[in-house]
């Protein structure tokens, strides 16, 4: 354990990690653009979807290997904090990224796989049609999570996630 970092404030990180995520936004910032594109008739909706998975792909990719490597992510680093085991505050290693970032992966992947199926075999836009309903029901659970999830460390000592609960992790101030 790093006794470098008080005791008291040592899991207080929601500042740091909402700067951090500022920052990790920032440097994914070219994979986020890549929707906006269909808005102004760019891209079609087809290319949108395609370029939309392989964005989603390459920013989970990019915090599962970050945490797995060092438990810090570029905002991480920046701001002084890192993943760690919460049981021993060890390193993370693949499995421990892969639980922790779960959720984020399971959800981003109906999303796609929503988005392509109402793409490829609906030719409705009624937004009743079940095709739709299933839509919006993967981004009802998305956002629910998206919004849960950080609100979740308001509610624990150690200012654990709900994700840091599934990996087993928390995250530290290292300086």
């Amino acid at each position: 354990m790093n006794t470098a970092v008080d005791e008291g404030v040592r899991y207080h990180t929601l500042s740091r990690r909402l700067i951090a995520s500022v920052i990790d936004n920032l440097v994914l910032f070219p994979l986020l653009l890549w929707p906006y594109l269909s808005i102004v008739g760019w891209l079609s909706d087809g290319a949108v979807i395609t370029l939309n998975g392989i964005s989603n792909l390459l920013m989970t990719a990019y915090y599962l290997i970050m945490h797995a490597k060092g438990g810090q992510t570029f905002g991480k680093r920046a701001t002084n904090i890192r993943v760690v085991r919460a049981d021993d505050e060890t390193r993370i290693g693949w499995s421990t990224s892969l639980r922790r970032e779960s959720p984020w992966v399971i959800l981003i992947t109906l999303s796609f796989l929503s988005d392509v199926v109402w793409f490829t075999l609906s030719t409705e836009t009624n937004p009743w049609h079940p095709y739709s309903q299933l839509s919006w029901t993967i981004s009802a659970a998305f956002h629910t999570w998206a919004f849960a999830d950080p609100l979740w460390t308001l509610l624990n000592r150690k200012r654990r996630s709900l994700h840091d609960y599934i990996g087993g992790t928390v995250v530290v101030r290292t300086a």
